[in-house]
């Protein structure tokens, strides 16, 4: 059984290898949603017309098994595409006994936004909550990518905005024991495993409509 992240070039070095007969071997894992909802980019329409058209359902349909992490994903691909080869299996990580501790109770609300800076992940949204927001409000933003620049600027702007940059495994602990919430205004995530680190560091999740997970309202909090 062979096992790869679908993605176009690992489907070439596939194809090219193994050939045709190679896809009823290969489990092919969608760790990248399969539709974007609310594509903002170039790329990511593109992405939508690619993943949802004919030549890949059919590729799809030729595979041993198609495994996606979230129920969105499991939804469309059995009930609009119609396919019998789909499971859905989530992500998980190691329990942390004790991470759930105390939170700060000096006034103030610690925000942390943890991944890609860019605006399939609602950096532009975030960038606007961090304007406005009192300053009260105290944002920690962890991960790099194209909006970086535009993130540095507002940190160095206001006060109650720390831009960490990419935080190592050993910082990672201290960054989720210090916050309240994760917020995570992205347009398009698969099963991110930033929101069930926070989960077990005890954090509320603050996300969009599009990447809701449909928890209990004591856990999430869904935006439009």
């Amino acid at each position: 059984i062979i096992y790869i992240k679908y993605e176009i070039l690992e489907l070439i070095i596939l194809l090219y290898y193994g050939g045709i007969s190679g896809l009823k071997k290969t489990v092919a894992g969608m760790h990248t949603p399969f539709i974007y909802p609310a594509p903002k980019s170039f790329f990511d329409r593109l992405h939508n017309v690619v993943y949802g058209s004919c030549i890949n359902m059919r590729i799809l349909s030729s595979l041993k098994k198609v495994h996606v992490l979230n129920k969105k994903d499991y939804a469309v691909m059995t009930q609009i595409y119609k396919m019998k080869n789909v499971v859905y299996v989530p992500n998980s990580i190691e329990d942390k006994p004790g991470s759930i501790q105390e939170r700060n109770n000096n006034n103030t609300l610690a925000i942390l936004f943890i991944g890609e800076l860019s605006k399939r992940k609602g950096i532009d949204i975030l960038l606007q909550l961090m304007k406005i927001a009192p300053q009260s409000y105290v944002f920690t933003i962890a991960g790099d990518g194209p909006m970086k620049e535009e993130i540095q600027k507002v940190s160095k702007a206001r006060e109650n905005c720390l831009y960490k940059g990419f935080v190592s495994k050993n910082e990672i602990d201290t960054v989720y024991r210090e916050n309240d919430i994760l917020l995570l205004p992205s347009r398009a995530e698969s099963m991110s495993l930033a929101v069930l680190e926070a989960l077990s560091y005890g954090l509320i999740i603050v996300d969009s409509k599009e990447v809701s997970l449909r928890l209990g309202r004591n856990i999430e909090y869904s935006c439009n």
